[in-house]
């Protein structure tokens, strides 16, 4: 049986190799800064500790509840 495309496909016609970022472009690119988890600044540490503690409980139910769950 013969293969349409040789192993490994040449380089796609579509995309020049000119066309490809090298590191340095990539480096250059400046960063865009993800909005989900922005510290603020006016939160006080205590209110941070609060919402890690929830968010910990929370796991953990998840957790025990998957675990009861689970068979074996």
């Amino acid at each position: 049986m013969i293969k349409p495309t040789p192993n490994p496909p040449n380089n796609d016609p579509a995309i020049p190799s000119e066309r490809i970022p090298s590191a340095a472009d990539i480096q250059a690119t400046p960063r865009k800064l993800c909005s989900m988890f922005i510290v603020n600044p006016q939160l006080d540490t205590e209110t941070l500790l609060a919402h890690a503690c929830e968010s910990l409980a929370s796991a953990n139910v998840m957790t025990m509840d998957l675990a009861d769950r689970t068979e074996g």
